[in-house]
């Protein structure tokens, strides 16, 4: 089905929505699109980590042409806001930002994000995979981060469908994509740090040549988290991140 000049693409069940949408368009069916899943069975995150996908949750991926002379993680950083604005502005869950692309509410984890590139010919697309917990989840001791949902955050009150909010989110995203295309990057950064969680916050981040701990003061222009230590301000292009310290 079209919506607002994008295909949207509903699934009852898929391995992965990003694996999808990514065949889909090398195999030339479809190009700006939504794949809108109601269950994965290999989802992934970041780092190729397993993305669990139970009944009742988001699960979609949206297809967005690169934007000229912005650097990709823009892009990403347009579909983080998307999700915390949408859940702030629409149902009043109190919804932050974690760098580099996790929604939390109370430091429990409520979305997640994933953005990859594709090259196809002339045309470079950045494909956008997100989850959110709609319904109410399992506690899961495992994971650094306890998940929470819309459900649980609107106790007992009726929220939307996945399908609903779904919609809503890309419409923000759309929204927040044109405004980067016209602006540039400053003003979306200036909106993530405006609903940054980890700002201000003591950190653990986990690099390749070890572990970092400090205080999280600010994010560059290229989205690198700067970072203070004892010995002084380091930046952070890649990494996992810890809040040290419960809000």
């Amino acid at each position: 089905m079209e919506h607002s000049g994008r295909t949207w693409v509903l699934l009852d069940r898929v391995r992965s929505t990003s694996d999808y949408l990514r065949e889909e368009i090398e195999a030339g069916r479809l190009g700006e699109a939504v794949v809108l899943a109601r269950g994965q069975t290999a989802g992934r995150g970041r780092h190729g980590r397993t993305w669990l996908s139970p009944g009742g949750g988001l699960y979609l991926t949206v297809s967005v042409p690169a934007i000229p002379d912005v650097q990709p993680v823009l892009h990403a950083v347009a579909g983080g806001l998307a999700v915390v604005d949408c859940l702030r502005d629409e149902l009043g869950i109190d919804a932050g930002l974690k760098w580099p692309n996790d929604v939390l509410v109370r430091d429990r984890k409520i979305c997640g994000l994933l953005a990859e590139m594709l090259p196809r010919g002339v045309q470079t697309f950045v494909l956008l995979g997100l989850g959110v917990n709609v319904a109410a989840v399992s506690p899961d001791q495992s994971l650094e981060y306890e998940p929470t949902s819309i459900a649980e955050e609107l106790d007992g009150q009726p929220g939307p469908t996945p399908e609903a909010l779904a919609r809503r989110i890309v419409e923000r995203l759309d929204r927040k994509l044109a405004g980067l295309a016209e602006q540039g990057g400053e003003a979306l950064l200036q909106r993530w740090r405006a609903r940054a969680s980890t700002l201000g916050r003591r950190v653990r981040v986990r690099l390749p040549r070890g572990e970092l701990i400090g205080e999280a003061v600010d994010i560059r222009d290229d989205f690198a988290l700067l970072v203070a230590t004892d010995s002084g301000i380091e930046a952070v292009e890649v990494g996992d991140c810890l809040h040290l310290e419960r809000p």
